[in-house]
């Protein structure tokens, strides 16, 4: 069903990044003087130490949304008390652009991390599943024991991870490096995210791995064995691409 709207703009359209730092321009300049706070689009997050603070900034963005004709929703908006110490009352970490905020460091929210591995998920059943379950299979990409898609899978993940198709011992890069850029924040407790990230990746890589060649042995073809974690660290594929890795290179920039 097609329709045509009579206000706001297509999804996804990147006009709507530089009409919303137009519009909100002066509501920055507002809250700056109140206290920190971050913006990204139409997505905001402020904090104070006193409740009084909080509650004139939150007038500010109302009386702001009045001028220019924009609204709050409502149901994505919420003022809470921030502490280190676990309470009924209070959060111990915030959520901001992806970004899990602690006491003791900076992690990678919950909800970015399972986009993440859905990435991960996605990736690896393109390359390794996708024309082997269709009987389209090349059985020259196999060969000798080495998977070419396999290797294609790991080169895609370079790109996900580095923005580019690796990261050579010294640190060096040799292309876009904004993902890079990005985990260069995370620091303190949340490397743990990263790990766990890491973890996982390496478990999808050999679970998706494991049914490509249960269903290339339906096939006929016997030449390939199941990679194994150890192999994807030091075998003949090069290193597995590593968050842990990324943001060590990261923090050198």
């Amino acid at each position: 069903k097609f329709y045509t709207p009579d206000r706001g703009l297509p999804p996804g359209a990147t006009i709507s990044l530089f009409l919303a730092n137009a519009v909100n321009l002066e509501l920055d300049s507002k809250l700056a003087g109140l206290g920190p706070h971050i913006r990204f689009s139409d997505n905001m997050t402020g904090c104070a130490s006193d409740e009084a603070t909080v509650r004139r900034m939150w007038e500010e963005i109302e009386a702001h949304g009045e001028r220019a004709g924009t609204s709050i929703k409502a149901s994505k908006s919420r003022i809470f008390r921030f502490s280190p110490v676990p309470s009924l009352d209070a959060e111990s970490d915030i959520h901001v652009l992806g970004a899990r905020i602690m006491s003791d460091g900076v992690g990678i929210a919950a909800k970015s991390q399972a986009k993440l591995v859905s990435r991960f998920t996605t990736l690896a059943s393109l390359h390794l599943l996708l024309y082997p379950q269709r009987g389209q299979f090349n059985r020259a990409r196999v060969h000798g024991g080495y998977d070419e898609d396999l290797a294609s899978l790991l080169r895609a993940l370079r790109r996900l991870l580095y923005g580019t198709v690796d990261v050579d011992d010294d640190g060096g890069i040799d292309d876009d490096v904004r993902p890079l850029r990005m985990l260069a924040a995370v620091e303190g407790s949340g490397t743990a995210d990263l790990r766990a990230l890491d973890g996982k990746l390496l478990d999808t890589v050999v679970r998706y791995h494991g049914y490509r060649c249960q269903v290339l042995r339906g096939l006929g073809v016997t030449n390939i064995e199941p990679v194994t974690k150890q192999a994807l660290l030091d075998g003949p594929y090069g290193r597995c691409p590593s968050f842990v890795r990324a943001w060590r290179v990261a923090r050198r920039y």
